[in-house]
Formats: structure tokens, sequence, C-alpha cells
């Protein structure tokens, strides 16, 4: 359970420091890494754990709800679609990242493919 913790909070920590290329760059590392026995469930939950997180935190200190409504708007769509959707991209992200890890650490391993 301690792999996902920290993993959000690098995503938290990524995220507010270097923007949203952090995440994707978090879960090659989870992947690469194999930090857990399920590193891409690992990466998803982090990304989505994390960025849930920064919009608490968000909304505690500004008007989040009213910004998903105006945009919800102007697409045509309920405001908890745009917050979904905002959960579900970093969600995604760190996931196939992740994958693509997963996929080159065991490309690695076959001793084939890194010359």
């Amino acid at each position: 359970m301690i792999a996902p913790v920290l993993t959000a909070a690098a995503v938290v920590l990524g995220t507010w420091g270097f923007g949203w290329l952090a995440v994707p760059a978090i879960g090659l590392a989870v992947g690469l890494a194999r930090i857990s026995e399920r590193p891409i469930r690992t990466a998803a939950f982090a990304g989505f754990i994390g960025w849930a997180a920064l919009l608490l935190i968000a909304a505690v200190d500004g008007p989040v709800g009213d910004l998903a409504g105006v945009l919800g708007g102007v697409m045509g769509v309920p405001a908890i679609v745009v917050i979904s959707a905002t959960l579900l991209y970093p969600t995604v992200l760190a996931g196939a990242a992740a994958g693509v890890g997963t996929a080159l650490r065991a490309f690695g391993q076959e001793g084939s493919g890194w010359g």
C-alpha cells in the first residue's frame, strides 16, 4: 500500500513543480522500476489520487465548482463531466505510460532487444 501513496505524492509534487508532463514521466518510471506487483494499476491509481488532491486543494482556495460549471456550460455538459474528465486524464496518462515502461522492461529482460 505504500507504493501507490508514494507514487501519488510524486504525481502531486511533479505536477505542481513541472506541470502535467510529470504524470507520464512518473508513470513510465513506475513501469520501468516495477515498484509494485501491478505497476499499471499503481500508476493509474496514483494519477487519479494525485490530481484529485490537487483539485481538492484548488477547490479550497478558489471557485473550482464555478469554473467547472462555466466550462460545462460552454461544452454543453454538466460540471461533473468536466471534473470527471479532469480526473480521468491523469489516470489514463499514467497508466498508459506505466504500460509502456512495463513493456520496455520486459523487452530489455529478454536479452533480444537492447543490443
